[in-house]
């Protein structure tokens, strides 16, 4: 089974488990478990995986580093070198038919669900500087087995912290993901969105992002900058 596939099978489970949770959840609890996947997402995708492993836009002490790899994992959008490899070729060949983001290029639907589509080409050529760490290395050659052996002693510990500390964080890295790569590029030109910037932690000043790539924070609002300012200020 292919990569792309592994996913579509993961992202579709943390879909159904969504959708269900109303069903299974109190208002209380799935509202306290929507806000903490909503944090998760922000550290293991937004900081995480652009920020930090991407970008290498501010640097951490060990535990930062192996805290952001943690949930950089856990947000089930492919390793942190299949990530970053996506993601740098997105900025080389930007709004091109040579961008795996272009929804002008992929389709909007394509692009805002990502790999369901198995609309991202890993190359990692763009990732060599990941690649010379063991930890990249060894995540990204067992990422599957890694994720799967996650879920299932969240299952085994208690079925319910599903929730909480995958399926949500799954579904809104997935979502958040969507509202840039298509909103963010729509027409085939990278524009800045105040309204997406509140609702995607910062992540909305896509075109000043294109502009200042290496940049730690955006401007206001970047709920995501914030918490690396905290970061930084507390190693």
């Amino acid at each position: 089974m292919s990569d792309n596939k592994k996913l579509l099978l993961l992202h579709s489970i943390a879909w159904i488990a969504a959708f269900i949770s109303p069903f299974l959840l109190s208002f209380a609890q799935l509202l306290s478990f929507v806000l903490f996947g909503y944090l998760i997402s922000i550290f293991g995708h937004i900081i995480g995986l652009h920020r930090y492993f991407t970008h290498a836009s501010f640097s951490t002490n060990r535990f930062w580093h192996y805290f952001l790899l943690f949930c950089s994992s856990i947000v089930t959008l492919g390793s942190t070198v299949a990530w970053t490899a996506v993601h740098l070729k997105h900025h080389r060949f930007s709004d091109t038919d040579k961008d795996s983001h272009s929804p002008k290029h992929k389709g909007h639907l394509k692009v805002f669900f990502g790999y369901f589509f198995d609309a991202y080409d890993v190359e990692p050529k763009y990732a060599a500087r990941l690649l010379k760490h063991p930890e990249h290395k060894f995540i990204h050659k067992n990422y599957f087995k890694l994720l799967s052996a996650y879920v299932l002693i969240l299952l085994l510990i208690n079925p319910v912290l599903i929730f909480p500390l995958w399926a949500f964080p799954t579904v809104l890295s997935v979502i958040m993901g969507g509202i840039v790569n298509v909103f963010n590029h729509w027409n085939g030109e990278v524009n800045d969105n105040k309204l997406i910037a509140w609702t995607v932690a910062g992540e909305g000043w896509h075109k000043y992002h294109h502009r200042h790539a290496t940049a730690w924070k955006n401007p206001f609002p970047d709920f995501s900058g914030f918490l690396i300012g905290l970061i930084r200020k507390a190693q």
